[in-house]
């Protein structure tokens, strides 16, 4: 079965602060051509953070900042959302 992706919210681009599979406060909502996700969590820190899908790869664990999960993104379609300011 191929994995569905592993959606991550990073703060700054430097750190993950939440991810969507396997995690508490994350709830895949619908499978197939377009997937859903509801994933809450709380921001304590002020920051940018943007949330980042990676498609169709098992990640394994956050490797630290972004730069670092986009090297190891071996055959997944990574999809970057725009930053939000969190003041």
């Amino acid at each position: 079965t191929e994995s569905p992706g592993v959606l991550r919210l990073y703060r700054n681009d430097k750190e993950v602060v939440a991810q969507c599979l396997g995690s508490e406060g994350c709830e895949l909502l619908s499978k197939g051509k377009w997937q859903t996700f509801k994933l809450q969590f709380k921001t304590a820190t002020s920051g940018e953070y943007r949330a980042v899908f990676f498609k169709g790869a098992a990640m394994g664990e956050p490797r630290g900042s972004l730069d670092e999960d986009l090297k190891h993104c071996d055959g997944c379609e990574p999809q970057l959302a725009s930053p939000t300011k969190v003041r």
